[in-house]
């Protein structure tokens, strides 16, 4: 186990689990994502923020760690090349932008709104008791190194408690309520990751007794489908049995990947039947 910047991890040339798990849609995607790298859909700054989560709190801490980039495009000297008002990103914000960045160099930035939606994050976490135990007591951003199934893999964990064998990992979703957020984390292979991550633990000689989650909502769905600012936090444990039931899968995947390592042929999506959701499909068609 070590703890080293996230930029160096990134640079282990290790399968991990996020690289991995594009082989459920096919290897043909995984060989991409490996070779070209995967850009997730959370901005890299507030996963920054919300990954360095003991830093960060209590929430007063956090303005010690990022500066925060004015927004120039509403400034009232902020005009076009025709001396026209403008809210736009002219050449003119580029160049206060370039300054402000100049000026604190080697600092983290981010703009206003990327402040706001951390802080409203870092204040639901800061108001769940359990979350703010698990972090605190639990050692946070750890990597881990190690071989399965014959390939050396990389894990990058939240947090693990190694004396209570606990390990969790932080998620943000726009529905942090069991029900929906339980959808996100079967459709995005939450699972699958985790139980990765567990697997690399084994490997260190951590056999563990909890899993969880703490899913953090940075917003509250209204009845029009639009979102409000109510940021908000829950702690789940995660069912081993889930976990162990992913254990198959991430063998034949990268036995899967072994073998094509080898034959350097990389198959795509498979042919075959299509699937027909039960739901959509009348009785007679059912029988």
């Amino acid at each position: 186990m070590e703890s080293i910047a996230f930029s160096d991890y990134v640079n282990w040339p290790q399968m991990n689990a996020s690289t991995l798990v594009h082989g459920v849609k096919s290897m043909r995607q995984l060989k991409y994502v490996r070779d070209n790298g995967y850009q997730p859909k959370t901005d890299t700054r507030v996963g920054t923020a919300l990954h360095s989560l003991a830093e960060c709190l209590p929430v007063d801490r956090f303005d010690e760690m990022f500066v925060v980039m004015p927004d120039y495009k509403l400034s009232p000297d902020n005009h076009t090349r025709t001396a026209k008002q403008s809210t736009s990103r002219t050449s003119w914000v580029i160049d206060q932008e370039a300054a402000f960045l100049a000026e604190n160099e080697g600092a983290e930035a981010m703009s206003v709104a990327e402040s706001r939606r951390c802080k409203r994050m870092l204040y639901a976490v800061q108001r769940n008791k359990e979350a703010m135990d698990l972090i605190k007591n639990s050692a946070v951003e750890v990597s881990l190194l190690t071989e399965l199934y014959g390939i050396d893999c990389k894990g990058r964990l939240d947090g693990v408690d190694m004396f209570g064998n606990m390990f969790f990992d932080l998620k943000t979703t726009r529905n942090a309520s069991a029900q929906p957020f339980g959808r996100t984390a079967a459709n995005l292979h939450y699972l699958f990751k985790m139980a990765f991550y567990w697997l690399l633990l084994q490997e260190h000689g951590m056999e563990a007794a909890a899993v969880k989650f703490i899913a953090i909502q940075d917003s509250v769905p209204l009845g029009d489908g639009s979102f409000n600012e109510a940021a908000d936090c829950a702690v789940y444990d995660i069912p081993l049995i889930a976990l162990e039931n992913q254990f198959p899968d991430i063998e034949r995947l990268i036995t899967e990947y072994t073998r094509c390592l080898a034959d350097d042929v990389w198959p795509g999506i498979p042919n075959g039947p299509l699937h027909i959701p039960t739901w959509s499909m009348s009785e007679p068609e059912l029988v």
